[in-house]
């Protein structure tokens, strides 16, 4: 139900263990079911309790802590300690379709289209026939014949194994302050997500501290940050989005900063138009609060994202800002930041920012290393 309702994939695991540590974690589990365990979305939830059963299993299973154990951790650890025999992954119907239009040219896919319209499908070729049948599928309609014995495995697209940890701590520095920030669970639009559907952002508690000279201040908090760039087709028609609720820096109209609790967001569209290369706009509003002051304001934003040879990613990203501090006036916003992946557990990037108006221009360079756990 949650796969056709929501559009979720299901990953099913099959371990590789013996009898004996079977039957421990069915006695494990008989143990606990008149148990009235407290549910703590961070502390103890439903990827802790499962890791916690599955360390029955070795001794050594858990020789690496961490903060937040969520689901992706939880199969992390079983592969490192090689407890998987085999595993299947049950897709959503968006998700398989997406997959096959990744393998073929918008013109093939329109001819594709066209021959289910018109039930011409005899000229179709094999995987053809598995895009049309994923895209009947997807509409909710009967699939077509499909005399192939040929078989797809979708596991190898995309692999939440092959991804890196969820928790990262970034070191920054700009030569006149030291950054430090902590996110303890999910990802940016700055780091490597090609084993995910989409590009995305889902921030859960990110602190950024900064130390400058004698000063020592939290510099952002984000409550909660998600950013969605699902590139737009003519068959699902999804938009991307975006949702911020953070204490960060705004400006005046001036450039002077000041801290400001923010609720921020927008709608937009993203276009894939390279496998390893997108572009994208949003349309983004907010109302923030200063020193009991209230205002809303905008920002457009508009931006591009490449991967690179060589485990690099380039963030391109500008903004127009409007209306900031209620000062009906505007400011650019220009980002940039070039990434290098050292494996699945590091990362060094520099970054270029630049605020300007007509009477003044800030620039910033930043050099940073991020480590995943």
């Amino acid at each position: 139900l949650q796969i056709y309702q929501h559009q979720r994939n299901v990953w099913e695991y099959r371990l590789n263990i013996s009898d004996f540590h079977k039957k421990l974690i069915y006695y494990h589990f008989w143990e606990l079911k008149d148990k009235d365990i407290e549910y703590l979305f961070t502390g103890f939830n439903c990827g802790t309790i499962v890791d916690n059963i599955l360390s029955t299993i070795q001794e050594d299973y858990r020789d690496r802590g961490s903060l937040w154990v969520t689901p992706k951790d939880v199969i992390k650890n079983l592969h490192r300690h090689n407890l998987i025999s085999e595993s299947q992954l049950i897709p959503a119907d968006e998700w398989s379709m997406k997959m096959f239009m990744d393998s073929l040219d918008s013109e093939t896919m329109n001819r594709v289209l066209n021959s289910i319209e018109k039930k011409e499908l005899s000229q179709l070729s094999k995987l053809e026939i598995k895009f049309a049948n994923s895209y009947l599928q997807y509409i909710g309609k009967n699939q077509i014949q499909d005399n192939s014995s040929s078989i797809i495995d979708l596991s190898r697209y995309k692999n939440p194994i092959n991804s890196h940890n969820d928790s990262q701590f970034t070191f920054q520095t700009d030569g006149e302050s030291l950054q430090f920030t902590f996110l303890p669970a999910s990802n940016t639009i700055l780091d490597d997500n090609r084993e995910y559907f989409t590009e995305t952002t889902l921030k859960l508690g990110e602190t950024t501290l900064k130390i400058e000279q004698d000063n020592f201040e939290i510099d952002s908090l984000y409550l909660y940050s998600m950013k969605s760039l699902t590139p737009w087709d003519s068959i699902t028609n999804k938009l991307s989005k975006e949702i911020n609720i953070n204490y960060i820096n705004h400006f005046t109209e001036g450039l002077e900063s000041y801290k400001a609790f923010n609720i921020s967001g927008g709608v937009g569209l993203t276009k894939k138009i390279h496998n390893d290369i997108f572009i994208y706009s949003l349309v983004n509003g907010g109302v923030a609060t200063h020193n009991r002051d209230i205002y809303l304001y905008g920002y457009p934003e508009f931006g591009a994202i490449i991967y690179e040879l060589w485990s690099m990613k380039s963030v391109f990203q500008y903004q127009y800002i409007y209306n900031q501090d209620g000062s009906e006036a505007g400011y650019h916003n220009f980002d940039f930041e070039q990434s290098k992946f050292l494996g699945k557990s590091w990362k060094i990037g520099a970054r270029f920012n630049m605020k300007q108006t007509k009477a003044r221009s800030l620039e910033e360079f930043i050099f940073g290393i991020t480590h995943y756990f």
